[in-house]
């Protein structure tokens, strides 16, 4: 009798234990996977500094770490608690500063801490070289703490009316890209584009300053992106999780090569040429395209997905330069056309989406996913219009003319990223005693070559007969202080 009952409570033991096990599984999960996704800061970061140009590096980094800090404290302050408190259908509620918060659901606050940074990160590069750091905290604060969390809850908190009715957006397509670029496009048209970017109703070229910077912040991205959509299943202990994830990370991937892929070769036809960054960014758009539908997509779904949005991503990027818009990392483009597209080819191509058998179910989700993107733009829109509106208005927004011509980095970090390269490096000019003239100059804030400079302004010489003369590096019709394409 006695060995029954030892039996037993080994029996009652081992079910606690298996039990234990998946509950610890699941935070593992999502702790490592937060993990992850907490790393596309550094991705962010570097991506983005790499595209400025040298006199504001340090400024975009600066705000790239502001947008942890800041909306690390909001986001655990009020963001959580109106994202995922119980409430209404409108706004949560409860859990704010994590208070009344059980010990079990400090992995999945955690998880959502590093979507809400996401989406603030998208806006930082939109503004890029000529917002005010000021103003900066204020926005990357209210969006993380109140902007986001609200339509957040919405979509995803318990008992949000989109999510309730059939709004389906697994990864954010629309929570988190389409959020963030609304918000961007709107600072980028409050704020107005950089000195120099449109000269005469002409678009001026602002290349990046440092492209394995950028090419390292991409495959970071990558690295991330895919964490990004796999941890959104959220769980690794119920039957066909790990199949789900599995198909996850594959759909990410082949939309990110079909993406990337299909605007490397648009571009080669275009311009002749095989482009480093719209490829990038096409490869970004493919990532963003399947967030919404992703854990329903097979390899060929995904690859159709991607590779629209790459295109999608290419003539929303020409769209914002028609308008005068300037976005230096392209982030309406890349989020907010993916974005948008993700909302629709998720209910369209998951395999119970419209073109299956299951047409109906897809039909029901399509429609909520168009009343919820429409609700997303306008919330965001709104929003966006009115705090950015008043950071202008109090001229908190946007940095003093004299300040964006000689650089963000001197003039509001004291901290030059390259001290090198001063405002006293003037174009064509030698950067110091050290330099040697006769063989580097310095052009649209890169460090080159005389010859390969010389060899580019004859190639686009012969090309437009009379267009461009080059007298020390600078072209001869420009003003002696050129806007801020350089340095």
């Amino acid at each position: 009798m006695a060995e029954i009952n030892a039996n037993n409570v080994t029996l009652v033991q081992l079910l606690e234990d298996y039990e234990s096990l998946k509950i610890n599984i699941n935070h593992f999960f999502l702790i490592v996977v937060s993990a992850i996704i907490f790393f596309m800061q550094a991705g962010f970061a570097l991506l983005e500094a790499g595209t400025v140009r040298a006199k504001n590096v340090t400024s975009i980094l600066t705000k790239n770490i502001s947008d942890m800090l800041i909306g690390g404290l909001t986001f655990w302050l009020c963001g959580y608690g109106f994202a995922f408190g119980t409430g209404n259908g409108v706004l949560g509620l409860e859990h704010f500063a994590a208070i009344g918060l059980e010990k079990s659901g400090y992995s999945f606050l955690f998880f959502q801490s590093t979507f809400a940074a996401t989406c603030a990160t998208i806006i930082s590069g939109a503004i890029a070289e000529r917002s005010h750091f000021n103003g900066y905290v204020v926005f990357s604060a209210l969006i993380t703490g109140v902007i986001y969390p609200i339509q957040t809850h919405w979509c995803w908190g318990p008992g949000g009316w989109l999510g309730e009715n059939g709004y389906y957006d697994f990864a954010g397509s629309g929570v988190v890209h389409l959020a963030g670029a609304t918000c961007a496009l709107v600072a980028c048209w409050i704020m107005g584009p950089r000195i120099g970017r449109f000269t005469h109703g002409k678009l001026r070229d602002i290349p990046a300053n440092n492209i394995p910077l950028v090419a390292t912040g991409f495959f970071i991205l990558v690295f991330g992106f895919l964490a990004f959509n796999g941890g959104s299943q959220a769980s690794m202990n119920r039957p066909g999780d790990g199949e789900s994830v599995a198909m996850v990370f594959y759909a990410t991937l082949i939309a990110c090569c079909s993406g990337g892929a299909i605007v490397l070769i648009a571009f080669r036809l275009k311009t002749g040429y095989w482009k480093f960054g719209p490829t990038v960014n096409g490869a970004l758009t493919g990532m963003v395209s399947v967030c919404c539908g992703c854990d329903g997509f097979y390899p060929w779904s995904a690859c159709l997905a991607g590779a629209v949005g790459g295109l999608i991503y290419i003539v929303i990027a020409q769209l914002v330069i028609k308008l005068k818009i300037d976005d230096p990392i392209e982030a309406v483009a890349v989020h907010g056309g993916g974005g948008a597209w993700g909302l629709i080819a998720g209910p369209l191509l998951r395999e119970d989406g419209v073109l299956s058998s299951s047409a109906s179910a897809g039909t029901q989700m399509l429609l909520w996913n168009l009343i919820g993107m429409a609700c997303i733009i306008a919330w965001n829109g709104l929003t966006s219009f009115v705090l950015f509106g008043t950071l202008h208005k109090l001229g908190v927004l946007r940095v003093n003319e004299e300040c964006e011509l000689k650089g963000l980095d001197l003039f509001k970090h004291d901290d030059l990223a390259y001290p090198e390269w001063t405002p006293k490096s003037l174009p064509g000019r030698p950067l110091s005693s050290e330099s040697d003239s006769s063989t580097l100059v310095q052009d649209m804030g890169r460090l080159v070559p005389k010859d390969e400079l010389l060899f580019r302004t004859r190639r686009k010489v012969n090309q437009n007969p009379g267009a461009v003369t080059v007298v020390h590096g600078a072209p001869a019709n420009e003003e002696a202080h050129p806007p801020t394409n350089r340095y």
